[in-house]
């Protein structure tokens, strides 16, 4: 997806989760918590990675919120990406 920018509905969802890893601590801080790689962590904040249920649980955790929050940011990131 180079060279072309990204719908408002992806970047919102998108800085909505890299805000809460930046506010709690960093990609680094929060996939340590998570023990989840960091550059997962990373790739699932850029909208590039789908985690496993199991990931979000971990990551929802690391980050003090809900799954549901966690999950709803995501899927907002996956349904305004798609196709059509």
């Amino acid at each position: 997806m180079a060279g072309k920018r990204l719908d408002t509905k992806v970047q919102n969802g998108l800085a909505g989760l890299a805000d809460r890893v930046a506010k709690a601590g960093g990609v680094t801080k929060v996939a340590a918590r998570a023990g989840v790689d960091k550059g997962y962590v990373s790739h699932i904040c850029a909208g590039n990675r789908n985690p496993s249920l199991d990931v979000m649980r971990s990551l929802a955790a690391a980050l003090g919120t809900s799954i549901a929050v966690v999950v709803g940011e995501i899927e907002e990131v996956r349904r305004t990406r798609a196709p059509g």
